[in-house]
């Protein structure tokens, strides 16, 4: 009897932290928008289909985010929402010209009134933008904040779907919407903890402050995957530090969700066999990472050689030529990665798949693209089904930012898959630890190459002028952090250190010479924020390194 395709779906959904963690507002809203839109929207959606598990990478840092705000904080952008527009200052009525605009594209896409209106606005925005009047901005106070709820959301509820069909909005349509923002931003959690305890989800976390791990243990790691990548004159290595975020993401999950995890995603799916080992060690069954390192690991291509010759015997999966992949029997299983007593299981996700969704089917009529990605499924699955061993390919993505090119969101063409995938008895969709209990890992890897999911390498995080100075900052603030008479006071100290290892997060690096100076800029500040609180949470004065922006 032929074996079915397991296929397992993991969404990770992680947020920088949009402030210094002694600051009591957020400087960008994007938890609470994606939130309302994605978090909520897809946790909500997928429970329609049952027999369609699910992983969900749920990030310490995104879910204290959330936290904050169920407690009451707020983001700037919702600030100057709720401000009535005769009182907005000439500088707000500018940021609110400059930012609110920032929207999914099925906002500008929609057959109704609002987003008419939105497509005026904008224009008036850019043609004449001395003419916005109190009304103009109440408008946009009003869209922005609607159109960054799910399209389903919207269609549902009676009090949105009418503010939908307006032309014109008073404040009471503007607070209704804020509203409906509060009150889903406290849902995301419990919904999450519904699925999982229904048994059609596993969540699992990924290192505190979202650090690069590879990194932390040794900076100079990275010319493992890139050796002409040019280095930070300082090495960064604290092992420790590494340890504390694996440690320290598993007990938060523990107290906030009530029961152990099986699996941890790494930032960024960056790892290295050092990391690994302290994955392991930290009691985790599994990780996730990109088919790059697979290959990098096993010193073979699993995509079609540049020259075109497949050895005889190998499959090809259908579609372009980046997508043939040659080597289903060495991706579409786990691994196991031993270190002493501990072992841990090894996933490798299929980037191209991962990539449709997240790049590809955006562009596409999105009815077409479930089609589509259905059937390079079932190609796949009919390909393998003498395999002696049963299959699981690995599909792992950013489950917010994929949704942004369509055009109802998500909607549509999740809908459309999950409905039809569900008829398929040859697929079969599993939580990554439903299949290892089944099924754990025969194939031994004794070395893991040091890579991401970025092309298999670590350069959005290390080797450009602005990267390796920020490195060079953690570095001489760490040290200052050893050596300095730390306060009497145990709670200051506690802040102190949680600064830094704040600082650690990716996010930060990730912005440096890899973006827009603008978009770049508040990462700089937020970082630099971060360590200059370790000296002022320790009663110290602030070195003049930390006054000079790095960008």
């Amino acid at each position: 009897m032929a074996l079915p395709l397991y296929i397992g779906f993991v969404w990770n959904h992680h947020q920088p932290l949009y402030r210094a963690l002694s600051d009591k507002v957020f400087k960008f809203p994007w938890v609470r928008l994606h939130g309302t839109k994605d978090y909520y929207g897809i946790a909500k959606l997928i429970s329609r289909y049952p027999e369609i598990h699910h992983t969900f990478n749920l990030t310490p840092v995104l879910l204290d985010q959330i936290l904050d705000y169920e407690k009451g904080m707020k983001d700037k952008y919702l600030i100057l929402s709720e401000k009535a527009p005769s009182k907005l200052s000439i500088q707000e009525r500018k940021f609110i010209l400059g930012n609110f605009f920032s929207l999914p594209s099925f906002a500008r896409k929609g057959n109704n009134e609002a987003s008419k209106k939105l497509l005026a606005l904008q224009e008036k925005a850019k043609t004449s933008p001395k003419e916005f009047r109190e009304e103009d901005y109440l408008a946009l106070q009003t869209l922005f904040n609607l159109f960054w709820l799910d399209p389903e959301i919207i269609e549902e509820n009676g009090d949105l779907s009418s503010i939908v069909n307006k032309k014109n909005f008073s404040e009471s349509d503007r607070n209704t919407v804020i509203e409906y923002h509060r009150s889903l931003i406290k849902q995301v959690i419990p919904l999450y903890k519904k699925l999982k305890d229904n048994g059609q989800a596993e969540l699992i976390t990924t290192p505190y402050y979202h650090p690069i791990l590879p990194l932390l243990i040794d900076s100079s790691s990275a010319v493992n995957c890139d050796g002409g990548l040019k280095l930070p004159a300082i090495k960064f290595s604290f092992k420790e530090d590494a340890g504390f975020q694996i440690k320290k993401a598993r007990n938060f999950h523990l107290e906030l969700f009530g029961e152990p995890l099986e699996g941890l995603w790494p930032s960024e799916q960056a790892v290295s066999s050092e990391a690994l080992i302290l994955i392991s060690e930290s009691g985790f069954k599994w990780t996730v990472t990109d088919e790059n390192v697979l290959s990098a690991s096993l010193g073979i291509p699993l995509r079609e050689p540049p020259n075109g010759n497949v050895p005889e015997g190998q499959i090809y999966v259908t579609g372009g030529a980046s997508a043939n992949l040659y080597r289903p029997d060495l991706l579409y299983k786990p691994y196991k990665f031993s270190s002493g007593k501990n072992s841990i299981a090894v996933l490798f996700r299929d980037q191209y798949l991962s990539d449709l969704i997240g790049f590809e089917y955006g562009r596409w009529d999105p009815v077409e693209a479930a089609e589509d990605f259905l059937n390079r499924l079932k190609t796949i699955a009919e390909s393998m089904k003498e395999s002696p061993v049963p299959n699981l390919l690995t599909i792992a993505l950013d489950g917010e930012n994929a949704w942004e090119g369509f055009p109802d969101d998500k909607n549509i063409f999740l809908n459309k898959f999950f409905s039809l995938a569900s008829k398929e008895s040859n697929l079969k969709f599993v939580t990554i630890s439903e299949y290892l209990k089944s099924f754990p890992p025969v194939t031994e890897l004794h070395e893991i190459a040091v890579g991401s999911w970025n092309m298999g390498n670590l350069n959005r995080w290390i080797g450009s002028p602005a990267k390796n100075k920020a490195w060079e900052l953690l570095y001489k603030v760490r040290h200052d952090l050893m050596n300095l008479s730390e306060s009497t006071d145990e709670e200051k100290n506690k802040k102190a250190r949680e600064e830094f290892y704040a600082a650690e997060g990716s996010d930060y690096p990730w912005w440096f010479d890899s973006m827009p100076l603008n978009m770049a800029k508040p990462f700089d500040e937020i970082f630099r924020k971060h360590l200059k609180f370790v000296y002022l949470n320790l009663g110290k004065e602030v070195p003049e390194f930390l006054k000079n922006s790095i960008i």
